[in-house]
């Protein structure tokens, strides 16, 4: 139910013309082609700004959630799934729908958060 929401508020967004940024810690090939169709019957781009992270980082992250967290075999089937999408960007063959993909480590992360929250940057 809650993704169903999620996906209904990113169409409506795009579809009135404000832009959408999507945050999600799995995004499933599924997940992807929705937000590049919304983007397309919208008739705009749709970019994709990937963190990447590591299997053990990965899963410090999914223990420090505690009890929130999702059950082992869905996250390590995630897991795979994000390595191999990590592998199809090393080798330049996923576009998947998307304008452009880019993929931050956390230093460059880290460096557009700082970007996004300077107070010259809002004005």
């Amino acid at each position: 139910e809650a993704l169903r929401a999620w996906r209904a508020g990113v169409e409506r967004a795009l579809a009135a013309g404000s832009g959408a940024v999507a945050v999600t810690t799995a995004l499933r090939e599924g997940h992807r082609l929705a937000l590049t169709h919304a983007a397309a019957a919208a008739g705009v781009p749709a970019h994709l700004v990937l963190l990447d992270a590591g299997a053990d980082e990965c899963r410090a992250g999914r223990a420090a959630r505690g009890a929130a967290r999702i059950d082992d075999g869905l996250f390590e089937h995630l897991l795979r799934e994000w390595s191999a999408l990590r592998r199809s960007l090393q080798n330049g063959a996923f576009a998947g729908g998307f304008a452009s993909v880019v993929v931050l480590d956390r230093a460059a992360a880290a460096r557009l958060r700082r970007l996004a929250l300077s107070p010259s940057s809002r004005g």
